[in-house]
C-alpha cells in the first residue's frame, strides 16, 4: 500500500521503522509460513523497479536474500534457489552464491549443516 501511494504522490524517506512484517507464523498477518514467504516475495517482485530506483540494487538483493531464507524455512528449495539467484544478479555477492548452493542441498544435509552452525 505504501509503495502504491509513493508511486502516485510525492513522498520522502522516513528513517525510523513504521511497521514490521512478521513472517514467522506466529499470531501475525498469516499463520501459514509458506503463504507469508510467498506474499513477501511477490510484494517485492511487484515493486522491484521502484525499490531499485529509490533504494538501489543492493537493497533489492537483501529482499531476495530474506525471501530465500523464508522459503528455506518452509522447505521450498526451488523458490529459495530462485530468490538467491535473483539476489546474486542484483549484486548480492559471494554469500548469495553460497545460499543458493545451500538451498539445492538435500533436506537432510541442510538440517545437519544448520544443526552444526547453531549447536556446535
Amino acid at each position: 500500500m505504501c509503495l502504491k501511494l509513493a508511486r502516485s504522490f510525492k513522498a520522502g524517506r522516513v528513517e525510523s521503522v513504521l511497521a514490521t512484517l512478521h513472517c514467522d507464523g506466529g499470531l501475525r498477518v498469516s499463520q501459514d509460513q509458506a503463504l507469508a514467504a510467498e506474499g513477501y516475495y511477490r510484494l517485492h517482485e511487484k515493486f522491484r523497479t521502484d525499490i531499485v530506483v529509490h533504494f538501489g540494487r543492493a537493497r533489492m538483493a537483501q529482499h531476495y536474500t530474506h525471501a530465500g531464507r523464508l522459503f528455506l524455512d518452509v522447505g521450498n528449495r526451488r523458490m529459495a534457489f530462485i530468490a538467491h539467484l535473483k539476489s546474486l544478479t542484483m549484486g548480492g555477492g559471494r554469500l548469495a552464491v553460497l545460499r543458493g548452493c545451500f538451498s539445492m542441498l538435500p533436506r537432510g544435509w541442510q538440517q545437519r549443516i544448520w544443526d552444526m552452525r547453531h549447536h556446535p
